[in-house]
């Protein structure tokens, strides 16, 4: 969040509020002139479990504009139709903050578990959480957070996938083959550690 700050010439706009894709976009953009469009990344093999180098051409990654009409021209709301249930609902895609508003969640309950116990990995319905606007008009977010913990595993799996499938951004995948086992594996995600931002770190 900071580096995309301090690289945006327009101060006034508010990163935060910022898509998710959109900030994805700007990162690899500010990588690619800071250090050039080549990335260095070891990446573990699915069919061999090896791992290897791996070179991601930034330049060759794809946008995705975003191709779903909103309700409202300039608004962050889209509609979409549950199968199971048959309830209509509006969500909207992840900003910066949100993220942010969902990793500290997670660090905030694991400070407060005690004697070992582990932390329930409930990422997928803090993301819908955040993600849903209303549930058949009813902009609750305590009824949101109720619906979405109680909904059908059928409507929230379509409904996550809605949401990737029409996230606008960059897509950062590549096809790689594994100098190990020469298995070729499509569209792997590039990994983001350190080194993205500070090579041979």
């Amino acid at each position: 969040t900071e580096l995309i700050k301090s690289c945006i010439v327009n101060k006034a706009i508010d990163v935060g509020q910022m898509l998710s894709g959109d900030r994805n976009t700007l990162m690899v953009a500010i990588r690619s002139e800071g250090y050039g469009h080549l990335y260095d990344v070891e990446v573990r093999c699915a069919a061999c479990g090896e791992s290897a180098e791996q070179q991601f051409n930034l330049n060759e990654f794809e946008l995705k504009p975003l191709e779903l009409a909103p309700l409202e021209v300039g608004k962050n709301e889209f509609p979409f139709r549950l199968s199971k249930c048959g309830k209509n609902v509006t969500f909207r895609f992840l900003t910066g903050r949100d993220e942010e508003d969902i990793v500290a969640t997670q660090e905030n309950r694991k400070k407060g578990l005690k004697g070992g116990a582990t932390v329930i990995d409930d990422s997928l319905i803090l993301q819908l959480q955040y993600a849903l606007v209303s549930v058949e008009g009813n902009y609750s977010k305590n009824d949101i957070s109720n619906f979405v913990r109680t909904m059908f595993a059928r409507d929230s799996q379509e409904l996550r996938k809605y949401i990737q499938k029409h996230q606008p951004g960059i897509n950062m995948v590549q096809n790689i083959t594994c100098p190990h086992c020469e298995h070729t594996e499509n569209g792997v995600a590039m990994p983001i550690g350190i080194n993205f931002f500070w090579p041979n770190q």
